[in-house]
């Protein structure tokens, strides 16, 4: 189940976002480079995305979406959306904010925005590498 090929794109997409994350609060590459969260809530989306897909299909949490295209594309959407939203107002919440409050409402829909963007990716690389398919999902076991 670990070794499976998803699973392997989880584990390193997960380590570039922590690693990136915290070299951005080490050195402020958040405030030095306007781009830099982009990039973070777009690699979070696809995370995000990935995750949910490999788990609703490793341990078989919905059958009917196993081969259907359109609801592999739901899960990614949906399950971007929700935990970009709830990062959103955890970061409200904590007072975790650098933009103004001219700004806040675009810098938070633009975040959104390219999570919902990672989430597209992590769904393009589900259905085109095969992790979709029934018969990928019984034979964790197959190789890239």
């Amino acid at each position: 189940m670990l070794k499976t090929p998803l699973f392997i794109w989880i584990f390193i997409t997960i380590a570039i976002v922590a690693a990136l994350h915290f070299s951005a609060l080490q050195f402020y590459l958040y405030w030095r480079f306007w781009w830099f969260d982009i990039l973070t809530h777009f690699l979070g989306g696809l995370w995000v995305s990935i995750s949910f897909l490999w788990l609703f299909f490793q341990f078989g949490l919905v059958n009917i979406v196993k081969n259907n295209k359109n609801y592999n594309l739901a899960i990614a959407f949906l399950a971007s959306l929700f935990v970009g939203v709830m990062w959103e107002a955890f970061e409200y919440y904590f007072g975790l904010v650098s933009a103004d409050a001219s700004n806040y409402a675009v810098d938070t829909a633009t975040d959104i925005s390219f999570g919902l963007i990672g989430g597209f990716a992590a769904y393009c690389i589900f259905v085109f590498k095969g992790y979709h398919r029934v018969e990928f999902n019984k034979n964790s076991s197959q190789k890239e």
